[in-house]
C-alpha cells in the first residue's frame, strides 16, 4: 500500500494541533497531553509500517491481464477471475451511499448522473482515493482526472441551480 509519509505526517500534525487545543481547553495538564501525543504518534508509525509491508489486490492487478511480478503473485499465482456482480440489496451496492442522502434534490441530481460520474464521486468521497490514485487505476494522467472532477462539479452546480 502506498504511504506518502510527508502528506500523512502533515495531516497527523494538523489533527494534533487541534486536539492539543481541545485538551488544553478541557483542562488537561501538559504531561497527559504529551502521553496522548506519544501514543498517537506510535500508532501513526505502526500504520506506516503496516502500509509498507502490505499490498492490496487493486495495486497488483493491471489492465485486467493478470498480475504483475510481485511477491504476492509469486505466492498466490495467477488470479483468473473475480466477481463484479452487484449485490441485490441496493444499500450494499457500490453506490448504496446514495440511499443515505436525505436532501431529495441532491439525491435526484446524483441519481441522474451517468455511472462513470458516480464512480468518480464514489472513489473520491467514499473510497477516499486521491486523484493521482484514480488516474493510475484508470490509466490516465492526474490532470485528466482533475479535469473530469472540475467538469462534474460544474455540471452539478448547473443542475443544482435548475432544480
Amino acid at each position: 500500500m502506498r504511504f506518502n509519509y510527508g502528506l500523512e505526517k502533515k495531516k497527523f500534525d494538523a489533527r494534533w494541533r487541534k486536539l492539543c487545543e481541545e485538551y488544553i481547553q478541557a483542562g488537561w495538564d501538559k504531561a497527559s497531553i504529551q502521553l496522548m501525543y506519544e501514543f498517537d504518534y506510535e500508532e501513526f508509525k505502526r500504520e506506516r509500517v503496516f502500509c509498507a509491508h502490505n499490498q492490496y489486490l487493486d495495486e497488483i492487478i493491471r489492465d485486467g491481464d493478470g498480475l504483475e511480478d510481485t511477491r504476492l503473485s509469486n505466492i498466490f499465482g495467477e488470479i483468473s477471475s473475480y466477481s463484479t456482480e452487484m449485490p441485490t440489496n441496493p444499500d450494499q451496492s457500490r453506490y448504496g451511499w446514495l440511499e443515505e442522502i436525505e436532501d431529495r434534490e441532491l439525491y435526484n441530481i446524483l441519481n441522474s448522473l451517468p455511472e462513470d460520474s458516480l464512480e468518480l464521486i464514489t472513489q473520491l468521497a467514499i473510497d477516499e482515493l486521491r486523484q493521482v490514485d484514480i488516474a493510475i487505476q484508470v490509466g490516465v494522467t492526474r490532470a485528466a482526472i482533475a479535469k473530469k472532477v472540475r467538469k462534474l462539479r460544474e455540471k452539478l452546480e448547473i443542475l443544482r441551480k435548475r432544480g
